[in-house]
């Protein structure tokens, strides 16, 4: 039984002195099945209720038995202040709470929930979007209060056509998303939704709300939510990505890309929803550097249809060439001029402030390997680190410091660590100061590594990569299972250095290079557990070879080409030696090695 819900139905019995899981189910909106549940385990907690057999019965505490908030940590208090806090400025009834609240903490947390609650402001609105105040629609606290009571309402609406009607509805929740709030709603036709803004009149009748037993808010509005979104979007545009192009599209289109499995050549299968072929190949048409468009034909026509006009309007005029050079077409082509296009602030800047690097991390037999790139940390925002790789075409950044501190980042944000752009960076670091022996900070971690020229820009690194804590994996692994299309028998491990991963056995190498994971779902279920990623691998053999593949969704990385630090978990685990073969699903063949304490492999500097 949750924490909160405990506390609720306790000060929900000590307020009403009796109460009915009937009740309860409706106070607290979940079924009467949970509300009977949730009265035993609140017995098997300690707290002294009972149950009153026969007409006229329900639940009470024995003898009026009451709790006050004395039990709150300061951790706790904190929280709920800081999450109430900014409501109170909109709401004087919460602010009202909230003061009543303070004088019921004990003595040691009243200061620290008073500041939580001062410390947070929450803006709803996005960067470049018109200002809404965040003032609640009129008739709201009356649909509330239909709720919590369990009441029918004759309810007025004014649709979008502005058409007025009436209608008697059972009100079962109320959401929020974004500025706008809905009721929602069972009526003669079936479940609804309604916008509160456009709600006229409210009229309660009296008459009971026939609520379903296993009705839940959070998942009907969900499936509500999908809906609206499949409405919204009906057409598909089917592509294949290059790995390094699947962070702008994750920040340019969201919850509307759907990403499939990985080719032979390692590009990645996706699907972008949209509402209009025509407005689809718009979106598409700029990000053609990494999409090749597969379908449908009314998309693609579209595309070489604003091909067209564009190469028509802008084809004879200056444009800056990829490597920030201006070039001419027409007469003038093929001749040099100096730019004409104000490069943005964060290139100005990045050329500016950092020198930088593209290695190739952990290549084998002189070929492939993880790009990564490795720059000089300067005055950037965590916005920019961001982009950089995105910027750049790869799929990790490594920022370094002069004091030899790295931070790591990926399009969806910061890593607290990065097995083959440590080995990047030690790369680097070697050939600029000449030196083999360094010493990195990374997430506070004092990280010692060695990098050895073993060509013309190319070393053999290696590092500590610091202590690993590893545990049988016993949460419910059936959902990471099910999207990575493996079966949930063989005991897994969570690995933790720097964040916990999951390994992952499965027999051969066949098996392994089989996988076609739903990353979407997989994203979602290692996100709920708490995890990086998925480390798929197989059992070395006589002479420690074996293969891997890294699959972490949930960080902005669908598989990653190298993964040193989850290698050197797997060495840890198994406590031997092992030479890890991965990239192989996307085109980059690469090879870490590791034993326990040491893991690196060969960098190539590039660039």
């Amino acid at each position: 039984m949750r924490a909160d819900r405990l506390m609720a139905l306790l000060l929900l019995l000590q307020h009403r002195e009796q109460v009915t899981a009937a009740e309860v189910a409706r106070e607290l909106e979940i079924s009467e099945r949970t509300a009977r549940r949730d009265l035993d385990a609140l017995g098997m907690a300690g707290v002294p209720v009972y149950s009153v057999q026969g007409r006229g019965g329900g639940w009470r505490l024995v003898g009026g038995a009451r709790t006050d908030l004395s039990g709150l940590t300061a951790s706790e208090a904190r929280a709920l202040f800081l999450v109430a806090g900014p409501a109170s400025a909109v709401t004087p009834a919460v602010k009202a709470a909230l003061r009543k609240l303070v004088h019921a903490l004990p003595e040691p947390f009243r200061a620290q929930a008073e500041a939580a609650a001062s410390s947070l402001v929450m803006d709803p609105q996005r960067w470049g979007s018109s200002r809404i105040e965040p003032r609640p629609p009129r008739l709201l606290s009356e649909l509330q209060d239909a709720v919590i009571r369990g009441v029918q309402v004759r309810l007025g609406y004014v649709d979008r056509e502005r058409s007025e009607t009436e209608r008697t509805v059972h009100p079962l929740g109320i959401v929020a998303k974004g500025p706008s709030w809905y009721l929602v709603a069972n009526t003669e036709a079936g479940r609804r939704t309604f916008r509160i803004d456009r709600v006229s009149s409210v009229d309660p009748t009296g008459d009971p709300v026939h609520r379903p037993d296993d009705f839940d808010l959070a998942e009907s509005w969900r499936a509500i939510a999908d809906e609206v979104e499949r409405k919204r979007t009906p057409h598909e545009a089917r592509a294949m990505c290059a790995p390094h192009g699947m962070g702008v599209l994750r920040m340019a289109f969201g919850d509307r890309l759907e990403v499939g499995g990985s080719t032979t050549d390692g590009r990645i299968e996706v699907v972008i929803c949209g509402n209009d072929e025509y407005i689809l190949a718009g979106e598409l048409a700029g990000l053609v550097e990494y999409l090749q468009v597969t379908g449908p034909p009314g998309v693609r026509e579209h595309l070489a249809s604003i091909g067209n006009v564009l190469v028509e309007r802008y084809g004879s005029e200056e444009r800056v060439g990829l490597q920030g050079h201006a070039t001419r077409s027409g007469p003038a082509a093929g001749r040099t001029v100096r730019p004409a296009r104000r490069r943005s602030l964060y290139d100005r800047r990045v050329r500016a402030v950092a020198a930088f690097s593209v290695v190739d991390a952990c290549r084998r037999d002189g070929s492939g390997g993880s790009p990564t790139v490795v720059l000089d940390d300067g005055p950037f925002s965590d916005d920019e680190r961001r982009a950089t790789p995105v910027r750049i075409g790869v799929s990790h950044a490594a920022f370094v410091s002069p004091s030899g501190a790295v931070r790591f980042f990926t399009s969806e944000g910061e890593l607290p660590a990065c097995g083959h752009g440590t080995v990047a960076v030690l790369a680097v670091r070697a050939q600029r100061t000449g030196r083999a022996d360094h010493v990195l900070q990374i997430s506070g971690h004092t990280i010692r590594g060695r990098a050895v020229r073993v060509g013309d820009g190319c070393f053999d690194a290696a590092f500590e990569p610091g202590p690993i804590t590893l545990s049988p994996a016993t949460s419910d692994l059936s959902e990471i299972c099910a999207s990575l299309g493996v079966p949930a028998g063989p005991p897994m491990f969570v690995a933790t250095l720097g964040r916990p991963r999951l390994l992952v056995p499965v027999a051969d190498r066949r098996i392994l290079a089989a996988l076609r994971p739903d990353l979407d779902r997989l994203r979602a279920a290692t996100l709920a557990a708490g995890l990086l990623g998925c480390y798929v691998h197989t059992l070395p053999d006589d002479g420690g070879r074996c293969a891997a593949r890294m699959f972490a969704p949930a960080i902005g990385v669908p598989e990653d080409i190298a993964n040193a630090n989850s290698t050197a978990c797997l060495a840890a685990h198994l406590a031997r030696p092992i030479s890890v073969d991965m990239g192989d699903s996307l085109g980059h063949p690469a090879t870490i090695t590791a034993r326990p304490g040491l893991v690196g492999g060969i960098a190539a500097i590039r660039s």
